[in-house]
């Protein structure tokens, strides 16, 4: 891997590799590594398409190993041509997606992320509480699981993403029936306000973080780390 970066880097250095932005002004980036997934990104130029099929071939020429086309696929932008598209498909001979699918359990999505992109997030935290008997749990445990279980799912998505309100509030709403008690057969009366609820423990709350604020500070912290 350190190798194939390094001919990226000169490829990139000799401008027959044309890396890309994400905005005007932005830093270019021609390549993502991450344990064993590599992620190349490049302009559809003559030249860089060549560059890349160039260093491929010379990485398994020195290493022994060769691409395999089936794990590999090439994903588009929707301004690429469709006889540019056809032309670098049958070059490197790997085949197109427009879906990217799940990289380390988080969706990879060409546009924003939506209600059902997140919904996955729902249904994990859902079924991690379903094996929990809130009628054998006091509201002391309940909200201890609240603490610990649920709202551990969802804050390893917040760290990178921004979730939808839709999907913060429905996290909330899980949270606030499996500590009053209730069940999908049977409602629980509110002994208070969920706004007292997620305030800390000296003021009074029972210290379960509302999962629109969680997100903002898990963002917040990504923030600092880029700055």
């Amino acid at each position: 891997m350190e190798y194939l970066s390094i001919k990226k880097f000169r490829a990139c250095d000799n401008r027959t590799w044309n890396p890309i932005k994400i905005c005007n002004g932005g830093p270019s980036f021609s390549h993502c590594l991450f344990v064993d997934d590599i992620v190349l990104f490049s302009l559809n130029t003559a030249s860089s398409i060549g560059s890349i099929k160039a260093i491929l071939d010379d990485i398994s020429k020195v290493s022994g190993l060769n691409v395999s086309v089936d794990k590999n696929k090439i994903f588009f932008s929707k301004n690429t041509p469709l006889s540019t598209r056809t032309d670098i498909f049958s070059f490197l001979n790997i085949a197109e997606t427009d879906d990217l699918g799940l990289y380390l359990g988080f969706p990879i999505c060409k546009s924003k992320l939506s209600y059902k992109h997140n919904r996955f997030i729902l249904e994990k935290v859902r079924s991690r509480l379903a094996g929990w008997q809130t009628n054998l749990i006091s509201l002391a445990g309940r909200n201890s699981v609240v603490q610990q279980v649920s709202s551990s799912i969802p804050s390893y998505y917040m760290q990178c993403a921004t979730l939808p309100l839709a999907v913060c509030d429905e996290l909330d709403k899980i949270n606030r029936r499996f500590l009053w008690g209730a069940s999908v057969d049977k409602l629980k009366i509110s002994l208070t306000s969920w706004d007292r609820v997620i305030c800390s423990k000296q003021f009074g709350g029972l210290g379960i973080r509302s999962c629109r604020a969680l997100n903002e500070v898990a963002l917040a912290k990504l923030n600092w780390k880029i700055l």
